[in-house]
């Protein structure tokens, strides 16, 4: 059965995981903290860097470095098992989490490129 892929521009970004705003030139790359791919960047955005200045309509000048994987089913899983690990108390559920999380990465990122 073929993946789906998520349309990117309703895909909701997960901060410090798979999108990073900066202030302006402070990283010349980022890495996904999901899957470790090279995150893209866009430099000096003007726009909202959270939910609060979303609402508030507070715009700032930031680098936004966003996953190119973000949004496609598999790294949505990913992420999820990533905040849940960090989240568990339990060390045995941490772990059978973990080797969920390696499966996943491990099938995906064998996928060649479209």
């Amino acid at each position: 059965m073929k993946e789906k892929h998520k349309d990117k521009s309703t895909h909701i970004y997960q901060k410090g995981y798979d999108v990073f705003l900066t202030e302006p030139g402070i990283s010349d790359e980022m890495k996904c903290r999901v899957c470790g791919k090279t995150c893209d960047v866009r430099r000096n955005v003007t726009g909202p860097t959270g939910h609060i200045s979303a609402i508030s309509g507070n715009h700032t000048l930031h680098d936004s470095f966003n996953c190119p994987s973000a949004g496609e089913d598999w790294h949505n899983k990913a992420v999820k098992l990533v905040k849940a690990i960090e989240d568990t108390p339990s060390q045995t559920i941490s772990d059978i989490m973990s080797k969920d999380l390696k499966d996943i990465l491990e099938k995906s990122l064998k996928k060649p490129s479209k």
